[in-house]
């Protein structure tokens, strides 16, 4: 039988294997970014047919963003994860942000991927969030974000700006003329909890998919003046009938 020192000494190397293997974890490649709250993602010149075909912008493109907690109570850190591919190919982006707490609840994020047209396109942007994400095998696991709400904001260095806001599990949006040029699409939210008292472990997502195409034309404005001949007709039609009845009544 042992002594108490020798059982002592000989629990050492358990102790200092669980010390090293939670070192290894806190100081893991996935914590190196610990600072990194955002994703950011270049997705190239998306509207132009790639070298030897391999991309095709009416084939679209592709991107995810996970945010997991690390604990069951969702205190710890939590992990982030996003992928993205487009005609500079695949890409992917791991970082540790800062867990939830009872204090503050959720966080904020502002994912990003940049991309250029070459010429006047369309752009259609699919995006499946939390468990639709799932039920359409965009994810494997992944529930809505903190009042089920996303921003979705594309703008560009010719001066459009457009923000949208996204709620629910599936959204769509075609954008139908868009100039020639360097642009930026933004996703913000919040991962974490509405309510401190019901933390817990989370996982939640979203993916989104694009396809370039050929500018969509748009209403065509008519000119001023058939604007006010119209409504000069639609007058004097609405006269005409008031002074018929005036008339019968006589």
């Amino acid at each position: 039988m042992l002594s108490r020192s020798e059982r002592v000494f000989t629990g050492w190397p358990l102790m200092m294997g669980m010390a090293v293997l939670l070192v290894s974890v806190l100081f893991s490649p996935l914590t190196a970014n610990a600072a990194v709250r955002d994703m950011h993602f270049d997705l190239g010149t998306i509207s132009k047919e790639g070298t030897g075909g391999h991309w095709k912008p009416s084939a679209g493109g592709k991107f995810t963003a996970t945010y997991t907690s690390a604990t069951i109570v969702g205190t710890g850190p939590v992990a982030a994860f996003g992928t993205a591919r487009g005609e500079k190919g695949y890409s992917e982006v791991k970082a540790s942000l800062g867990g939830v707490s009872f204090h503050k609840p959720s966080k904020s994020f502002t994912n990003t991927y940049a991309f250029s047209l070459h010429k006047d396109s369309s752009l259609n942007l699919d995006l499946a969030v939390g468990k639709y994400a799932v039920e359409t095998n965009h994810l494997g696991a992944a529930t809505a974000f903190v009042n089920n709400s996303l921003t979705v904001t594309l703008t560009g260095k010719n001066g459009f700006t457009e923000s949208l806001t996204v709620t629910g599990g599936k959204w769509s949006n075609l954008w139908g003329k868009l100039k020639a040029g360097d642009y930026v699409l933004s996703i913000s939210g919040e991962y974490g909890f509405e309510k401190a008292k019901v933390l817990g472990a989370f996982h939640q997502g979203y993916a989104g998919s694009f396809q370039v195409g050929d500018v969509q034309p748009g209403d065509v404005p008519l000119p001023g003046a058939l604007v006010l001949l119209g409504t000069a007709l639609a007058g004097a039609g609405v006269w005409g009938r008031r002074k018929k009845a005036q008339d019968k009544a006589v």
